[in-house]
């Protein structure tokens, strides 16, 4: 029987696997720069379609531009766009992101003493712990709005 030595075998693997790399290595460089090309090439192209857009495109821009609808006085100062503009923020479809179980809903409306128009008018004037008083940003038409909104949302569930 032939009996290679220990270090002839290593030498045989490592040519081999040397051999082995080279060739993975430039596999990988070739298809890697023949995607990469293919890439640019295509990444090109889309961009010279888009610049050859832009023309068209200003053109039809100001046809295709609608001026937003002014607020009439009416829009403006309805109780849901006063109650988003100055109770929202913390009272969020009749909840409450400061304290949770002291928000609109009828339950706790009724629980605290607040089941009225009179008494939502109340705090929304005067505040209440660390609720902020409205009566010197708000008018009374205004505080009385929202009241009577808080109110039927509470009653209709929000």
């Amino acid at each position: 029987m032939f009996k290679v030595s220990f270090q002839a075998q290593m030498r045989t693997v490592i040519k081999r696997t040397a051999i082995r790399h080279t060739a993975i290595k430039h596999r990988i460089i070739t298809g890697l720069s023949g995607r990469v090309i293919g890439a640019i090439g295509a990444i090109s192209v889309i961009l010279f379609g888009l610049f050859a857009l832009v023309p068209a495109a200003e053109a039809i821009a100001p046809s295709l531009a609608t001026p937003e609808p002014a607020l009439t006085e009416r829009q403006s100062d309805s109780p849901a766009t006063l109650f988003e503009q100055n109770c929202a923020g913390c009272h969020v479809n009749g909840g409450n992101v400061i304290r949770r179980g002291k928000n609109l809903k009828k339950r706790a409306m009724e629980r605290y003493g607040y089941g009225e128009v009179g008494a939502i008018a109340q705090i929304i004037t005067n505040g209440k712990g660390i609720m902020s008083a409205y009566g010197d940003r708000l008018s009374s038409e205004e505080i009385g709005a929202i009241a009577q909104y808080v109110h039927e949302q509470s009653e209709s569930g929000w």
